[in-house]
């Protein structure tokens, strides 16, 4: 799990970067650096449900969603989901935190190249005498690790769905399974861990996600 958190780190970061620039935080008023409004309503609803849905394993926000008991007092377990009915609800929003991941990919990429113009926007009109060659090279690098950049927008996406796929295999119906395990319940812990492998990838891109925002919006981190 903490390679896997280590592993997230760059996508999420990433991820924030372009949530940063797409959404227009940084008052640029550049229509050709900023996402139109699908893309920014894909780049808003994407971060939302994630850190909604990573939540849904946190015990304060689960207590109050699940019914536990009619004769419960006060808020916490008197109203909301029945508890198979809540198991429901946390896989349908993580497989939708993943398709949203999927949608955001374009828009994340479009982002990340517009960093590089926006670079040589800010250096064309920030003196007299503008010197390039730094914005030059970094449209360069830009379009040279645009593969590797995408493949870190999409593994977040692939790594949730994956993990959240396993979680829904049935492995009692296979006889490889019955031969290796015989009477253990090893199709249960297969799809326990799967699922919560999937839970732990999008906890942690929320996590690094919105600490970065943090650091963009108190101007430890900046685009430049």
């Amino acid at each position: 799990m903490a390679c896997i958190a280590g592993f997230l780190y760059m996508p999420a970061g990433r991820s924030a970067r372009s949530f940063w620039v797409g959404t227009d935080q940084i008052r640029s008023n550049l229509s050709i650096i900023s996402c139109g409004w699908f893309g920014r309503i894909i780049l808003y609803v994407n971060y939302i449900v994630s850190v909604f849905t990573s939540l849904l394993w946190i015990h304060p926000l689960a207590d109050i969603l699940v019914k536990r008991s009619s004769n419960a007092g006060g808020l916490v377990g008197n109203v909301g989901f029945s508890t198979s009915d809540f198991g429901r609800f946390r896989v349908l929003c993580l497989l939708l935190s993943g398709l949203l991941q999927a949608m955001a990919v374009r828009p994340n990429l479009q982002m990340f190249l517009n960093e590089a113009v926006l670079s040589w926007y800010q250096r064309l009109h920030g003196s007299k005498t503008p010197d390039l060659e730094f914005s030059r090279a970094k449209m360069f690098l830009h379009n040279h690790y645009l593969c590797l950049v995408a493949l870190q927008f999409v593994a977040p996406s692939v790594l949730v769905i994956i993990f959240l796929g396993l979680s829904q295999i049935d492995l009692g119906s296979f006889a490889v399974s019955q031969l290796v395990c015989g009477s253990l319940p090893c199709s249960e812990f297969v799809g326990q861990v799967g699922l919560l492998m999937s839970w732990w990838v999008l906890f942690v891109w929320s996590a690094f996600a919105s600490a970065s925002l943090v650091f963009y919006r108190r101007g430890v981190l900046y685009v430049s």
